[in-house]
This record gives structure tokens, sequence and C-alpha cells, in this order.
């Protein structure tokens, strides 16, 4: 559950993308709806704000899917799977616990 004084930022080649949603997330990732399409293996910065803290983190998209409601007709928007940095663990936990309370 994402908390309600966050503000995340997802940041694709120096330019702010705005998030719908998130989910599906573990330290090792998370899942993001978006407005537009990114390629596979494109790197991304991922910023978090809390009245709390501060994280940022990088990853890598390895997977982007079209989003569609319960008929199958597009919903103009995009799901993207982001598999974060393994060698910034550290931060990655944090910001699992800002996520999921844990």
């Amino acid at each position: 559950m994402v908390p309600a004084d966050a503000r995340i930022t997802l940041v694709v080649a120096g330019q702010e993308i705005a998030i719908r949603s998130v989910d599906d997330v573990s330290p090792f990732g998370l899942g993001v709806h978006v407005d537009d399409s990114f390629p596979s293996q494109t790197p991304v910065d991922i910023h978090i704000v809390t009245d709390a803290s501060e994280l940022q983190l990088s990853g890598t998209i390895v997977w982007n899917q079209a989003t569609a409601d319960e008929g199958g007709d597009p919903l103009g928007t995009y799901r993207l799977g982001i598999y974060l940095n393994p060698e910034a663990m550290e931060a990655n936990m944090a910001f699992y616990k800002t996520f999921t309370g844990r």
C-alpha cells in the first residue's frame, strides 16, 4: 500500500514521468502504471518523498504491457515492471519498508 503522503516520480532519460499507481512492491522491484510505453532495458530513476523520508532508487524496465479493461479494450496506459539495482539493497529495503510498513 502506498503511504498517503508519498510523492513518487519516475525519471526516464532525464524526463519526469507521472506514475498513476504503484503495485507489486518488493525489495527487488515494483510495478507501475504510466501513460507512456518504454522499451525493456531502459534505465530509470525513482524518487520517493514522504513526510518522514526521501529515497532515490535506480533500476531497469524489464517488461512493458499495455493495459486493458475487463472486456479487453485498451485503456491507453501501460504497466511497467522495474527491476531495482541489486547493489543498492539498503535503499531498496528502505523503499520496501516505506510502502509495506514491514
